[in-house]
Order: C-alpha cells, then structure tokens, then sequence
C-alpha cells in the first residue's frame, strides 16, 4: 500500500478561502493537472472528462467534507456517473495553521493519491515521476526552518511548486 500512496503538498500565496473555491471547482482541474479535462457537465459538481493516465473517459465528482477549521473536499473519479473507484481527500489550510508566529499569509494543499495497482498504467507513473522532479519548493516541516534562515520564499498555486511527490522516502523498497 505505502508503495502506491503519494501525498502532495503545495503552498500557495492566496487566502485559504479562495484557494477552496478554487479547487471546489472541477473545470479548474483542467489548468493545472496532468492530463484531466472536463468536458461534459452532468451537474454542478459532477463532470464526464479525459484522463490521460488511465487512457480512458471519467467521470469526475467534487464534494465538500465538514471541517470546523479546514476547508476539506474530495475528488473523486470512475468509469461510469456515482460510480467511482478513486478518493483523493484534499485539505486547505492557513499557513498560521502550520506557524502561528509565521509572516505568511497564504495557505497549504495537501492532498493524498493511491495508485490501485490494477488500474496503474506506465502513463501515470510517468505523470508522478515528472512531478517528483518537481519536488523541494515547499514544506510544510521547513516553514520554520525558512523563517529562522530568513529565506524569502514565494509561492503560487502553479504545479511547479508541488513537492512531497511520490511514496514516502522512508517508505521506499517496502
């Protein structure tokens, strides 16, 4: 199971707010994911689409999950309309969550995906590597560290600062 579980986290420079309507919204996946289009609406959070790691049409739903202090939502895709097999659970949080005493005012994503290894095509392996090598922007244990180093760190909602991409270094080979 570890072998087939990535968790992702990115910081982005909006209002934690904001950044949840944002993600809340499934044509958006279509401006910063790997291969998934929405195409056809079935209702307000339910979308058919493409999904170039498992080569084939999905549908895609979106629901919001009670959190007092988080905004918390769920992905969720499968072959046919309320019949799905995947689950990435999302949550957004402000990055005083993470360091009261920090000077950022954006937020976190953190999301988590497993690969079921039936449905793991060569494509989204390949889709997971490239985002690991985008690896090392953001943490969420290095806020403090970057505060105490007096690091100017900036950040945008954009692919290109995701990190944490791929099994769990310590994890690795098991």
């Amino acid at each position: 199971m570890e072998n087939n579980t990535f968790a992702t986290t990115i910081y982005a420079q909006t209002p934690a707010a904001r950044a949840f309507e944002y993600l809340r919204r499934l044509q958006n996946l279509d401006e910063w994911t790997l291969g998934s289009r929405m195409l056809t609406r079935i209702d307000d959070d339910t979308f058919m689409g493409t999904a170039s790691g498992y080569q084939t049409a999905l549908c895609y739903h979106v629901r919001a999950l009670e959190h007092p202090r988080l905004g918390a939502i769920e992905w969720q895709c499968g072959y046919r309309y309320r019949d799905y097999f995947k689950q990435y659970p999302v949550f957004v949080f402000p990055s005083r969550y993470v360091d009261s005493d920090g000077d950022e005012d954006g937020c976190y994503i953190h999301w988590v995906s497993v690969i079921d290894p039936a449905r793991r095509t060569d494509m989204i392996m390949q889709g997971i590597a490239a985002s690991a090598s985008l690896r090392g922007a953001r943490s969420q244990g290095g806020t403090r560290a970057r505060r105490e180093a007096g690091a100017a760190c900036s950040g945008a909602m954009d692919p290109a600062v995701r990190h944490d991409v791929g099994p769990r270094a310590d994890r690795e080979g098991s």
